[in-house]
């Protein structure tokens, strides 16, 4: 991202705006955005601190031709974070006088969580066939227990360890915390075969491959090929599908909001019920239990 002339200056607040995040998982994305946004301002070629909120609805369009609308909406939100930081942590006179993807219209997106939710005959079905390779087998099994592939992608076999009389596992949730994931017998059970027929793995990530950390692309195409060969139905599911399926599958068991988002590590619970299939219906019970509980008095 090495710039001289026009938009001189810019990888310095590059850096330090990366810098100030918790998260390696937002670093990465951060970096990913920024850097397709220097790269088309290069192209144009256009100062990245004379943008206008007219350039940045050009890039929003054309971003739009290859991504979804959530994901042009996380990279104009990415990129509204970088000229902030420009503007507010600048030691002397700020590059650029106003912030050009500050009001720059998101684009709309349904409020419901994206991809397919598996029934639980094919995430059983799914769990069967994995047991076919060590690896995918633990992948998967740990998957199931509803963490993001970037939680188990960023696990190193240190981070297994005990909770209480239950073996479990310590991840890094989004924004950076430590949260301890319980692992049941039988899923233990499969990452320690997986464990103790590998080869030691490079930098002791508990999924590696021969070059090192195991990457979400390689996660999400060991499960995409695995469904493929074992579903009936013509759908693509990747890791992500595998976690919508966990916690709707606990919704559908009945699991209390609360409970289920301690499951899914949200940090809001709005984002929980947006994974409830059936909560145009929630509150049904609720109010017949009061209409009954008003019934009762008629007799009093």
């Amino acid at each position: 991202m090495t710039q001289t002339g026009p938009g001189t200056g810019r990888d310095d607040v590059c850096s330090t705006w990366l810098g100030a995040q918790d998260s390696a998982e937002t670093v990465a994305t951060y970096r990913h955005v920024i850097s397709r946004w220097f790269a088309w301002c290069d192209a144009q070629p256009l100062d990245v601190w004379a943008a206008r909120p007219r350039d940045v609805n050009r890039w929003k369009q054309s971003l739009r031709r290859k991504l979804s609308g959530r994901t042009v909406g996380k990279y104009l939100s990415a990129l509204s974070s970088f000229y902030r930081h420009a503007i507010r942590d600048a030691e002397d006179q700020p590059p650029i006088a106003a912030n050009p993807a500050a009001d720059v219209r998101r684009p709309r997106v349904a409020k419901e969580p994206h991809g397919d939710a598996l029934t639980a005959a094919e995430a059983h079905a799914l769990r069967t066939a994995s047991l076919a390779d060590p690896r995918t087998a633990a992948l998967v099994h740990l998957l199931l227990t509803g963490i993001r592939v970037s939680e188990a992608c960023g696990a190193k076999v240190r981070d297994l360890g005990w909770d209480g009389d239950d073996r479990a596992l310590t991840i890094t949730r989004k924004g950076g915390h430590k949260d301890l994931v319980v692992i049941d017998a039988d899923d233990w059970a499969v990452i320690q075969h997986y464990l103790q027929t590998r080869s030691q793995g490079p930098g002791g990530w508990l999924f590696a491959t021969q070059r090192g950390q195991m990457t979400r692309r390689t996660a999400y195409g060991i499960v995409r090929s695995l469904a493929a060969k074992t579903l009936e139905r013509d759908v693509v599911i990747g890791t992500h599908d595998i976690r919508r399926t966990v916690i709707t599958l606990a919704f559908d068991e009945g699991m209390p909001a609360q409970e289920v988002r301690g499951l899914a590590g949200h940090s809001s619970i709005a984002t929980t019920q947006m994974y409830d299939r059936n909560v145009h219906t929630r509150g049904r019970g609720a109010r017949a239990a009061v209409k009954a509980a008003l019934a009762r008095q008629d007799g009093t």
